[in-house]
C-alpha cells in the first residue's frame, strides 16, 4: 500500500470536499474527537476547499460559523439526517466528494463517498448495543460497499471490514 500525505493547494484548485461532522456532539465521543480533529485540519490544509456537513448547534466543533456551503444538522438522529438531508446538503454545498464520518452514508448518491469505519461491534456483539443502534448495520453495509476508499482506525478492523 503506497501512502501519500495530504497537502494544501495554494491555487485553490481541486475538488470541495464535503466532510459529514454531525458526530461532533457535546460531550464529545472518541468519534466526535475524530471529526473534531479532522475538520480542524481539513481547515487548515485547504478550507477553501472543505464543506462541513450536517453541523449542530451545540458548536461541538473549533470554527463554528457556517460558511459558504455548510449545512446545518436538521433533526436530532444522525442517521436520519444522512437518509433525508445529507445528499441534498452535498448537492448544494457544490461537494465531488463526500466523506461520512461515522459508517453511515446515504442508500443512493452521484457523488464519490469515503466512508470512516471505526469498528464492527454493532455486527461482532449486537447484544451490547441498544435496539436503536442496530439500525445503523444495512446502512453500513451499503456504505463500506459503495466507498471509493473505507478509512480505519487499526489493522483488526481493516481486516474486519474486509470480511464484510
Amino acid at each position: 500500500m503506497r501512502l501519500r500525505p495530504l497537502t494544501a493547494r495554494s491555487n485553490g484548485n481541486g475538488p470541495r470536499i464535503g466532510l459529514d461532522v454531525a458526530p461532533a456532539q457535546r460531550p464529545l465521543s472518541g468519534v466526535g474527537v475524530y471529526v473534531t480533529e479532522l475538520a480542524a485540519a481539513l481547515d487548515t490544509l485547504a478550507p477553501d476547499r472543505m464543506v462541513r456537513l450536517g453541523m449542530r448547534v451545540d458548536r461541538a466543533l473549533r470554527s463554528t460559523e457556517l460558511r459558504a456551503g455548510d449545512s446545518a444538522m436538521r433533526g436530532r438522529l444522525h442517521l436520519v439526517w444522512i437518509l433525508r438531508h445529507a445528499e441534498r446538503d452535498a448537492r448544494a454545498g457544490g461537494c465531488e466528494l463526500v466523506h461520512y464520518t461515522n459508517a453511515v452514508a446515504p442508500l443512493v448518491g452521484t457523488r464519490p463517498l469515503v466512508v470512516t469505519i471505526h469498528d464492527l461491534s454493532v455486527i461482532r456483539r449486537p447484544t451490547s448495543h441498544p435496539a436503536a443502534r442496530l439500525a445503523v448495520v444495512p446502512f453500513l453495509l451499503s456504505a463500506a460497499r459503495r466507498a471509493r476508499l473505507i478509512i480505519v482506525p487499526s489493522t483488526a478492523t481493516a481486516e474486519e471490514v474486509q470480511g464484510l
